[in-house]
């Protein structure tokens, strides 16, 4: 609990309107129904998509895909908050 507490202000900064992944060109908006890393950043392991599997109430079967950040991404991201890059 207490390392989260530390990471709060750094992730603070991070979702503040100055500091955006997005205007840094590492994240490509939305793309094919999810957002996806730019392809310079890509292939580097920073994220993987997860599958998320549910049903709707009529009994359909829904897919869902959706970035998240592999711990060498977030310690990528925590690199760009802690030097100002």
């Amino acid at each position: 609990m207490e390392a989260i507490r530390k990471m709060e202000p750094a992730w603070q900064k991070v979702s503040s309107s100055k500091f955006r992944l997005s205007s840094r060109k590492i994240i490509q908006r939305w793309c094919g129904g999810q957002y996806q890393l730019t392809p310079q950043y890509a292939e580097l392991g920073l994220a993987a998509d997860r599958l998320s599997i549910s049903y709707s109430l009529k009994g359909k079967l829904k897919y869902n895909t959706y970035l998240v950040w592999t711990e060498k991404g977030r310690d990528f991201i925590m690199d760009l908050v802690k030097y100002g890059r």
